[in-house]
């Protein structure tokens, strides 16, 4: 009986599955290391603006041992821009999050910060299934182009400390009374009155691990 000719064709393309599937795997366990699951790091999300960016290191530094942090920082962000990535994250297994969001919206005069308010409610609320959120209030010292915007960042972190409290999985991280506490002290927490230093760094991210450390397990 003659045998049907097998296409070379077929090899290749169980090749290529094989292929296709290993790289899903290697991705998954990438993903996975990252977050530190199966690791003793819970994995920790930071979303926030170029102050989250610029703390990428400083708090890997300090916390990597403890957390297994994940960050999203872009330079220039509002708290409007940020919703969607809140939205893709809620869809890994972080336990906790630390959301620095707002100072941007504060210096810039013509932004409506009941616009912020309304998307920081929403990441918070698309965050809701996180062990804790932790959301920082901006410097109230702050000079920008346009002025002091010492008025409108004490509007928008009375907002945050507001629904926090209506929150029982929400904190605050009080970055604005940290810098009212170290005001006239030689080393200064902030570049710029704005971007946080590298000593304000290093108090910033001890601000996150005490926080992180007093999530309800």
């Amino acid at each position: 009986m003659v045998q049907p000719a097998r296409s070379s064709a077929e090899p290749r393309t169980v090749a290529i599955a094989v292929l296709v599937v290993l790289v899903v795997v290697v991705a998954a366990i990438f993903v996975l290391r990252a977050l530190g699951i199966g690791q003793d790091r819970p994995p920790v999300l930071l979303l926030g603006d170029s102050i989250t960016h610029n703390l990428n290191g400083p708090i890997k530094r300090q916390l990597g041992g403890h957390f297994a942090f994940s960050v999203d920082g872009k330079a220039g962000f509002y708290a409007t821009h940020m919703v969607g990535d809140a939205d893709a994250a809620s869809r890994f297994p972080y336990e906790q999050a630390v959301v620095n969001l707002g100072t941007n919206d504060v210096n810039d005069s013509s932004h409506d910060l009941d616009a912020t308010i309304a998307s920081l409610e929403q990441i918070i609320a698309t965050l809701s299934t996180f062990q804790c959120v932790h959301v920082v209030t901006v410097s109230e010292a702050m000079v920008f182009a346009n002025g002091d915007s010492s008025a409108r960042a004490q509007r928008l972190n009375g907002a945050i400390r507001a629904v926090a409290e209506q929150h029982p999985n929400v904190t605050v991280i009080d970055w604005a009374a940290i810098v009212r506490e170290h005001s006239g002290e030689a080393e200064a927490l902030t570049t710029d009155t704005v971007h946080p230093s590298e000593a304000g760094n290093r108090v910033l991210a001890d601000a996150y691990g005490d926080a992180l450390a007093d999530c309800p397990a």
